[in-house]
């Protein structure tokens, strides 16, 4: 019998933000950087990274399911930890090389902007 460990989908809140959300269909520009697999034990502890380059990215494209979902309700200046099973990731197929077959991912993010693409109906 074959069978596969239990993978969760955690987002952990890191520091609260202000100033709206993002929603699903928006561009929103970020920092990311890709936690060691020690931070998926460690939730207190933030990951220390040289050279974060932000970036913008389409919410509804669908690169890394997991990380797009983990990014939908984000605040501006909000910072979470995406820890994501593998089958809202890279699958059973990986990244060769870096990200080998049914491989978790964790990332730590940082929401700088939301970028509005049309008006919004107020209710």
């Amino acid at each position: 019998m074959n069978v596969k460990s239990l993978q969760l989908f955690l987002v952990i809140c890191l520091s609260i933000g202000s100033l709206g959300t993002a929603d699903e269909n928006e561009e929103v520009t970020v920092e990311s950087t890709e936690a060691p697999p020690s931070a998926i034990k460690e939730s207190k502890s933030e990951v220390k990274s040289e050279g974060k380059v932000p970036s913008v990215l389409n919410l509804d494209v669908g690169v890394i399911v997991g990380y797009e979902r983990g990014l939908v309700g984000m605040c501006k200046g909000e910072k979470r930890r995406l820890t994501i099973p593998s089958d809202l990731g890279y699958g059973a197929r990986g990244s060769p090389p870096k990200i080998p077959p049914d491989a978790a991912l964790v990332f730590e993010v940082e929401l700088l902007d939301i970028i509005r693409t049309g008006a919004k109906e107020e209710l």
